[in-house]
């Protein structure tokens, strides 16, 4: 009888009082493990242009600019004569071919003997003289180079003549064309000028103009509050090559998997991998977990319900402050308030998030057991299906800050120099809240990200050949 009676005058007491003072929830700031950050793949874009013009210009500084030569037989039209050669000229359109130029100029002059006896001339010859003493005949070369990319990242081109015209052919002479006669003399020597220039083309090595790309790709890019930004490039490929004037063009197509953290990332360079299949693509896809903590997220709620009235009938309550914390998977609520009762209350419920509105609701909100028990007890009127809904309706939080800054970051983390030879060019698409995580200090609201992104190289780099 003693224990019904002490019983009975503390829940006079309690009940007198108008203070209700559950016990707080039994598995408060326990959170179920994290999923790992997903991760996908994408595909980004490099487009390389090399300047041919120097490596020609090498091969052209191999070869003489004038080649003399002669043939003397006793009999028959013997001569000498004289090309003078101009620069290649390169001419570059389309796709892994390159076409030049070269255009010459060449003179010839000899004499005629239509007997010879005992090594020497039995009749009066006939002298022959073109371009010595007057201007030089004209003449052009044409060449075409295939080029392809080998496996040890070297270009490799098969240089060809397709033509060797006489601008100014001399007339025939003798009943003989003597243009066709000195061109067949100079051709091995425009042979060896195609050797030169296949041989200086295949020194240059694209790896010079990748690795500093692919290097700094795996190194740290600065989101701000998103963390850091590795984008783990794991395969390469080469576009077909197209050449545009003296420039050689194509794109390397990197295949990686962009990954944010929050703490820095510390990987060891890797080499480049081998060359596979190109695909053309230029998309950027990624996860990331964006923090939001507790205590402002609380804030945040508490001013959207204050000076707010819940009422059930005749009674009512004000909410006077409101702090989340992590129960399992779900959001814990602990809210003290004042009104026709005071005390505090404790709920949990579900965070969700509002596209069209850009905010994190509340859904499914639920008094935790020994908060229901209390009332049941002492304010079953605060068990209203009216109160419990007001409140989950005034349960949000405005993210758009949160997240257009995240978007900013990101923006800004994806334009700009990596190093005075490399820069990123890139803009995010669409972000994109997928769900949410608890942690025992904060909320994580996990994002995807969609864009596009390429790396440049800057004028300053040349490559080594």
């Amino acid at each position: 009888m003693y224990k019904v009676g002490l019983l009975f005058i503390s829940a006079f007491f309690f009940v007198s009082c108008g203070s209700i003072k559950p016990e707080p929830p039994e598995k408060r700031g326990v959170t179920k493990p994290v999923d790992p950050i997903p991760v996908v793949s994408s595909t980004i874009d490099i487009p390389i242009e090399i300047d041919l013009q120097p490596v020609v210009d090498m091969a052209d500084s191999m070869i003489d600019p004038i080649v003399e030569g002669k043939d003397l037989p006793c009999q028959g039209l013997r001569y000498r004569y004289k090309l003078q050669r101009e620069s290649f000229a390169l001419s570059g359109k389309g796709g892994n071919e390159l076409n030049f130029r070269m255009k010459f100029k060449y003179a010839v002059k000899g004499e005629y003997c239509a007997v010879c006896f005992a090594n020497h001339c039995a009749v009066p010859t006939v002298g022959l003289s073109v371009g010595y003493k007057e201007p030089m005949k004209r003449g052009q070369v044409g060449i075409k180079t295939n080029i392809s990319v080998q496996s040890n990242y070297r270009l490799k081109t098969n240089s060809k003549i397709t033509e060797v015209k006489a601008i100014d052919p001399i007339k025939e002479v003798f009943g003989m064309d003597v243009t066709q006669t000195i061109i067949k003399k100079v051709k091995p020597y425009l042979n060896e000028g195609m050797t030169y220039l296949d041989e200086e083309i295949g020194k240059v090595n694209l790896k010079t103009y990748i690795q500093p790309f692919y290097d700094e790709m795996q190194g740290d890019i600065d989101l701000g509050l998103l963390g850091h930004l590795n984008l783990m490039p794991d395969e390469l490929s080469l576009s077909r090559l197209t050449f545009e004037g003296r420039y050689l063009r194509f794109s390397v197509g990197v295949r990686a998997t962009p990954t944010i953290k929050y703490t820095p990332w510390e990987i060891a360079q890797k080499p480049l991998p081998p060359l596979s299949r190109y695909n053309s693509r230029d998309g950027f896809n990624a996860y990331t977990d964006l923090r939001l903590d507790y205590d402002s997220l609380s804030q945040s709620i508490t001013q959207s319900l204050v000076g707010e009235k819940f009422e059930a009938g005749k009674n009512y309550i004000l909410v006077d402050q409101l702090n989340l914390f992590p129960i399992e998977d779900r959001i814990g609520i602990d809210m003290s308030f004042s009104g026709s009762k005071q005390g505090w209350l404790y709920f949990t419920a579900i965070p969700t998030f509002d596209t069209a509105t850009q905010r994190i609701k509340m859904v499914d909100l639920k008094y935790d057991l020994s908060t229901k028990n209390v009332l049941l007890r002492s304010a079953k009127w605060l068990l209203s299906e009216t109160i419990r809904k007001k409140m989950e309706e005034s349960m949000n939080v405005d993210v758009t800050s949160y997240l257009n800054e995240a978007k900013a970051e990101m923006n800004q983390g994806l334009n700009g120099p990596i190093n005075e030879y490399v820069r990123l060019s890139g803009k995010m698409e669409e972000l994109k809240v997928t769900a949410f995580q608890m942690r025992p200090e904060e909320l994580f609201m996990r994002l995807y990200l969609k864009g596009n992104l390429k790396v440049l190289l800057t004028k300053n780099n040349k490559g080594d050949q």
